[in-house]
């Protein structure tokens, strides 16, 4: 009858659709994650399980093998199931397409997290210290995640120069270990920062005498906008929001 062989090419053209999907999350998976797998900790490697089992579940009951069993039956599908039927079939669809959703989410998770640690690996200031020390002020403080790449990255650039020119202070006073009287050379002098730590004296030289030689004093000025890294942080920040827009929108419409 002309209404079953119209189900079962419904059917058989969504179980192609759905076949293509795995195939194509699959071709993901292995792309992503091929030549790290070695290197993932072993919460990503459950993850990454856990959005296989998402995607294909080891029983019956995946959209792909239902839709296999509905096909089976469309011979005897009377005219009044019809719509039962189309119902039936468009859940499918759904929850595959949920499937999809929820099993590439877990994979970009599991990569963003692969990509953190490995850029955590250069870095001073530690992805989740700053957040430590939010919540240690309010345990129900977060930062945002945008914030927290910002502030990262200048701490760590901060700490970067500090330690370069506290190394400048101590070699320049002939001696083979930094000390605290040159880091607090270097605070006070090229950042105008006060810290109450004692001021020790070395080799008969005063931290003062051997900073001003180095640095001249200058007032520490907290101008964000004016680095070169936060002018393009800004811009990035800027050219994903308006990516995102983009997206959102193309799922809409997908809609």
């Amino acid at each position: 009858m002309s209404y079953q062989k119209d189900l079962l090419m419904r059917i058989d053209a969504m179980m192609q659709q759905m076949k293509d999907e795995i195939k194509q999350f699959y071709l993901c998976m292995k792309e992503m994650f091929e030549n790290i797998f070695p290197y993932l900790e072993s919460e990503e490697v459950d993850k990454l399980q856990l959005a296989y089992t998402t995607v294909t579940s080891l029983d019956d009951s995946t959209p792909l093998k239902e839709a296999l069993k509905m096909r089976d039956t469309v011979g005897m599908i009377t005219a009044e199931q019809v719509e039962a039927y189309d119902q039936s079939i468009s859940i499918l669809k759904k929850r595959h397409s949920d499937q999809i959703k929820e099993g590439t989410k877990l994979l970009k998770e599991v990569h963003a997290s692969f990509k953190q640690r490995e850029l955590d690996k250069g870095r001073i200031v530690q992805a989740g210290s700053l957040q430590h020390i939010a919540k240690s002020i309010d345990p129900a403080l977060r930062l945002d995640h945008e914030v927290e790449e910002i502030l990262m990255e200048e701490t760590g650039e901060f700490l970067d120069t500090l330690i370069k020119s506290a190394c400048e202070v101590a070699s320049y006073r002939k001696a083979d270990t930094v000390d605290i009287c040159d880091v607090q050379t270097v605070l006070e002098l090229k950042y105008d920062m006060k810290v109450p730590w004692p001021i020790t004296q070395t080799s008969g030289s005063s931290s003062s005498t051997t900073s001003s030689v180095l640095f001249k004093p200058a007032p520490f000025v907290m101008e964000p906008t004016s680095t070169p890294f936060h002018q393009r942080r800004l811009a990035a920040v800027a050219k994903s929001r308006e990516i995102q827009k983009i997206l959102s929108k193309g799922e809409e419409a997908a809609n």
